[in-house]
């Protein structure tokens, strides 16, 4: 009786004994984590390479922080530094700056892409879109138009082209408006609608400028890409193997990979998973590939 009493004793001495190990040299029976296994996310709202630099969004606190991107989004070194960055305390609040907003209230809810690395933030508290600078300094903002601002905002995806041109994507009623804008002056905007029509069936959500010159969406599970006026144009085409570009999870869901290649040598691939976050490290998927 004394001896099969004493037996669980010795079982723990010999697991706390194992956990004390682990913490300076670890047991010999502890498997190393696989890449991305553990990788924690942290909320963030958006993630937007713009120009020579990468923003990250915070609008539930409106803050954001920017880094570098050297010689531009397919910079494998820059790449290679800011997945140094994401592996270390990044996310402490002092690394983040407030977002400057024109008056109160402020709601952004949508980062846009626009040129020469500049970017707009969709405002839903003043039914708006707020342009910003390389620097995040607040430029202008301007109303939406009417159509949209009737809309319910939480429906749309927002796209900023190269030609100038605006698209609003009303995925709720699969509607489509694109518009120019002629003069950003401080809370009015004169649009001019150049072209209207129903989106194709089914589209979930849509990537496009500064990944693709046209818009891919997904569609029944896969990535469909499409002209600027939404006629299918055939299957996906690859965005790029390094830099920031966007992906489909295994789940048939878009994610972002910030991959800086061969360059970066055994740093794995960071990933942003809407409505998940930002992961250091890509977490592990299971099941099989989504079709294309």
């Amino acid at each position: 009786m004394k001896r099969s009493a004493q037996r669980p004793r010795v079982r723990m001495r010999t697991r706390l004994l194992c956990g004390a190990v682990t913490l300076l040299i670890g047991c010999a029976s502890a498997p190393k984590p696989a890449p991305g296994e553990g990788s924690v996310s942290v909320r963030v709202d958006a993630v937007l390479p713009s120009g020579r630099n990468l923003f990250i969004f915070d609008f539930a606190q409106s803050r954001y922080q920017k880094w570098n991107l050297s010689q531009g989004p397919f910079d494998s070194l820059g790449m290679c530094r800011i997945l140094d960055t994401l592996a270390g305390g990044w996310a402490d609040a002092s690394h983040w700056l407030a977002l400057p907003s024109p008056s109160r209230p402020f709601a952004p809810m949508q980062a846009i892409w626009g040129a020469s690395g500049d970017f707009y933030l969709l405002d839903r508290a003043g039914k708006r879109l707020n342009l910003y600078d390389t620097n995040a300094q607040f430029l202008s903002s301007f109303s939406l138009p009417q159509e949209i601002r009737e809309r319910n905002l939480d429906r749309f995806e927002i796209f900023w082209t190269r030609n100038g041109q605006f698209s609003f994507l009303d995925l709720g009623e699969g509607k489509l408006w694109q518009y120019a804008e002629l003069r950003t002056t401080e809370n009015q905007g004169d649009w001019r609608l150049q072209n209207s029509g129903i989106l194709p069936a089914g589209l979930e959500s849509c990537r496009w400028e500064p990944y693709y010159r046209d818009p891919c969406c997904l569609r029944d599970g896969k990535e469909t890409c499409f002209d600027k006026y939404f006629n299918p144009v055939g299957p996906s085409r690859e965005a790029g193997d390094a830099g920031p570009h966007p992906g489909m999870t295994r789940t048939g869901e878009w994610k972002l990979m910030l991959d800086g290649g061969a360059a970066c040598g055994p740093r794995p691939p960071a990933c942003f998973l809407p409505d998940k976050g930002l992961y250091p490290a890509c977490p592990p998927e299971t099941g099989a590939a989504p079709p294309r």
